[in-house]
């Protein structure tokens, strides 16, 4: 007796190898494809505007990346005591306007250099829905909890969402020719908009990423919580989200489809010593647990000289 549906498509062409290096922007979920491309030692740059979820706000954030297009005291606007821009998420946000500007202008930069060179740009979309500021008529990626009636709300099309896609492979591909594009759709569902609203923004974005073939991989994520999974037992409490054994799932599909064959041992080596690293003993001045110490920094330089490129910092400082 089947309980799933059986479910395959292509892998990526040309698979990320080490020390293949990657730009990720999009929705919450690629925070969580972030999160596990760094522990495996990939060189990562994520979201430098912050989360974003449309299209349309993850285009006009590369385009002026791709420009060096810096922000100003005018790009901001001053809410309960923080300065704030439409195009950066909270975590941007601050009381001193320098020390906000310097930060977004920062990534702005850091940004520019990393995608000059990177590798691979994976691109999570989350909606179809974009909310526009109606003072300023201007698209807003995070609209900072201000009122709703400060904004008109609108449902991009198949073709605005496809639109908003090829201009930004192409500003990227600008400074860039030979990067390759990952794209997906989140599975997070948007409720507040709506079940079936949901759905006609998932569609959406499916169907523009589809008519875009040429222009890069598509990965399933949406497909494989929805239809594989297929259970809010892979959702968390909120019945939104999916759950970290559902985006473990999603990780290993991922690095089947998509991460070289030939790093497989060097991914399950470190992924083991993290493992590893995690374990909290009873007794820290035992016997047992120096010995154990003692294995864990071996086998560290052991990775260091096979793996030079890598930086094991972070498993340095835990060991030391």
């Amino acid at each position: 007796m089947k309980f799933q549906l059986d479910f395959d498509f292509p892998a990526l062409e040309k698979k990320i190898a080490q020390p293949a290096t990657i730009f990720l922007i999009g929705s919450c979920f690629a925070e969580s494809i972030t999160k596990y491309l760094q522990t495996i030692k990939h060189q990562i740059l994520s979201n430098p505007h912050g989360i974003l979820y449309n299209t349309q706000s993850i285009y006009r954030s590369l385009l002026r990346i791709v420009n060096r297009q810096e922000y100003s005291s005018a790009d901001l606007f001053e809410r309960d005591g923080l300065h704030h821009s439409f195009d950066f998420h909270s975590s941007f946000s601050g009381t001193n306007q320098a020390v906000v500007l310097d930060k977004m202008n920062r990534s702005i930069n850091e940004a520019y250099h990393f995608l000059r060179t990177t590798d691979y740009v994976i691109i999570t979309l989350g909606t179809s829905f974009v909310y526009k500021h109606l003072a300023q008529q201007k698209y807003v990626g995070n609209n900072h909890k201000m009122p709703a009636a400060h904004f008109s709300k609108q449902l991009l099309s198949v073709a605005d969402n496809a639109q908003c896609l090829s201009e930004l492979t192409k500003a990227i591909k600008s400074i860039n020719p030979t990067v390759q594009f990952i794209f997906t759709v989140s599975p997070v569902r948007h409720i507040r908009d709506g079940l079936i609203e949901n759905n006609v923004s998932k569609a959406n974005l499916i169907s523009a990423v589809h008519s875009l073939k040429e222009e890069g991989y598509y990965f399933p994520a949406y497909e494989l919580v929805t239809d594989v999974l297929r259970d809010y037992r892979f959702f968390k409490k909120d019945m939104v989200h999916p759950s970290e054994q559902a985006i473990d799932y999603v990780w290993k599909v991922f690095s089947h489809k998509c991460l070289s064959i030939k790093d497989a041992e060097l991914r399950q080596k470190i992924l083991q010593l993290n493992n590893n690293l995690s374990h909290r003993p009873l007794h820290a001045e035992g016997e047992s647990y120096k010995t154990f110490l003692k294995t864990m920094r071996q086998q560290l330089e052991q990775l260091k000289n096979e793996y030079p490129n890598l930086d094991f910092a972070q498993e340095i400082e835990q060991l030391s």
